[in-house]
């Protein structure tokens, strides 16, 4: 009767314990880490210009009046980016030197590095695209 009786119990604790391990999937956590090489810029949706087939064209005012690390745009060499993406991140190698553009045209800044006087490198330049939201008006 013993052996009975213990042959059940472990049938109803193995039920109970398999029943906490099923979740639906509305239950279940992800806990996924995140994957993303230390070059690969973060992109995230913002409220920028939408880019299409003609570029919207935006002027130095309206960039002036994203000056903040939240939201930091500015101008290379006549195309203009939100980078607030990448800010957030921390991934940016010089970490806050990036705030000295926002709200500007930071050319000469990008092409001649606070610190070192060195222009970004190509691999710096690949970025852009990612964070262009326009052209500089004139």
């Amino acid at each position: 009767m013993k052996n009975y009786i213990l042959q059940i119990s472990t049938v109803i604790f193995a039920g109970v314990v398999f029943s906490a391990c099923i979740k639906s999937p509305a239950e279940t956590e992800v806990l996924a880490p995140e994957v993303m090489p230390e070059e690969t810029p973060v992109v995230m949706e913002s409220e920028s210009p939408e880019m299409t087939d003609s570029a919207a064209m935006i002027t130095l005012e309206t960039i002036a009046m994203h000056d903040t690390p939240e939201d930091c745009w500015f101008a290379v060499e006549g195309k203009v980016y939100d980078v607030s993406p990448y800010i957030a991140s921390g991934k940016h190698p010089g970490d806050e030197a990036i705030l000295l553009g926002c709200g500007k045209d930071a050319t000469e800044m990008f092409n001649s590095r606070p610190g070192d006087g060195t222009s970004h490198s190509e691999k710096a330049r690949s970025f852009l695209p990612t964070f262009q939201i326009g052209e500089l008006s004139q």
